[in-house]
């Protein structure tokens, strides 16, 4: 079964083929390192913002203030 020509496969081969992954993030020379490289220091970074404004809207409720939505 050929299936190269699907959506998944062309869209992996892009992001691998961008400059992204071949210019800017290369601290590997194989380019399928650097773009997973590049999703757990994007994931790492979510977790991180959401930990600190997580945090941050826990003080304020300690504190009394309330967040206006």
């Amino acid at each position: 079964m050929n299936d190269r020509d699907s959506f998944i496969p062309r869209m992996f081969r892009s992001i691998l083929d961008s400059s992204l992954s071949t210019e800017w993030v290369t601290p590997y020379t194989y380019p399928y390192f650097n773009m997973i490289m590049t999703v757990h220091i994007v994931a790492l970074l979510i977790v991180a913002i959401s930990e600190i404004i997580e945090r941050l809207i826990s003080k304020n409720r300690i504190r009394g203030i309330t967040c206006k939505s």
